[in-house]
């Protein structure tokens, strides 16, 4: 169950590993259960085990295992020190400020949609629902509005890759599952500077985004808001928040180029 990366590897590194991502979908685990999974003896299993403990990665509790505390520190000092978060922060906050509503600061990792940020406005709803989506990066490029502004910067190629690598999974009825039909939305989002989602990937949930570029021209990332349908009517989504969510990417990519050339 480890990653393929397609280079060399050390072999106890990478059984750690598969135990840490083993626990992180199964919640937690026997020793026997974890050596099963990971195809090791039940000895060598607890031999890594007990270092991970050691580190504060794994910790014990009546003979299961679980992951430890000392990741969410990990995690932290990951998050603080990435220069879109940096960049972005302040204005997701004033995003969900001025609109009552969820915001979200997404990058791209490995093709998959990784949550840097959350914020939750005075009406926001489904709070329980995204702080879940956070415990792992997820194949929603291409149903999100944050992940959709963000593939639109991408090359044709790269996008390519993403879709025959992780699909386009269907989400509601409303999701877009044809590469062509994506194609044709990713050039709608070029030409008006936000993306939308529809009912896509939740019913009932309307999102706008916009994208973070580099002054290189690479994407960075990207940022939503979302609510209930209700509330995100068409004039409110093409006027108040399209404004709002392209001026608060706009500072964001100020204040990410302006601290790479500090």
């Amino acid at each position: 169950m480890s990653h393929q990366s397609g280079g060399r590897k050390i072999q106890s590194v990478d059984v750690s590993c598969s135990i840490i991502e083993y626990l992180r979908r199964v919640n937690e685990g026997t020793v026997s259960e974890i050596a099963e999974a990971v195809d090791l003896s039940p000895g060598s299993a607890h031999t890594h085990l007990a270092t991970l403990r050691d580190y504060g990665y794994v910790r014990k509790s009546d003979g299961t295992y679980r992951l430890g505390p000392e990741l969410l520190t990990l995690g932290e000092h990951v998050r603080n020190n990435d220069e879109l978060y940096r960049a972005a922060k302040d204005g997701i906050e004033e995003l969900a400020e001025t609109t009552g509503e969820s915001t979200h600061l997404i990058m791209e990792h490995r093709g998959r949609v990784l949550v840097l940020y959350q914020v939750f406005g005075d009406d926001a709803v489904g709070e329980r629902y995204h702080a879940k989506k956070r415990e792992k990066s997820l194949r929603h490029l291409h149903c999100t509005a944050s992940g959709k502004a963000l593939l639109a910067e991408l090359p044709r190629d790269r996008i390519e890759t993403i879709v025959a690598e992780h699909g386009m999974e269907r989400k509601t009825e409303n999701t877009i599952t044809d590469l062509d039909e994506l194609l044709e939305e990713l050039d709608r989002i070029r030409d008006r500077g936000f993306s939308i989602t529809d009912e896509e990937q939740t019913i009932g949930c309307r999102a706008v985004g916009a994208s973070i570029m580099r002054s290189d021209g690479r994407v960075a990332g990207a940022l939503s808001v979302s609510g209930p349908r209700s509330r995100m009517r068409d004039d409110r989504i093409h006027g108040e928040l399209a404004e709002r969510v392209i001026r608060i990417a706009n500072v964001a990519e100020v204040n990410l180029n302006t601290e790479q050339r500090a």
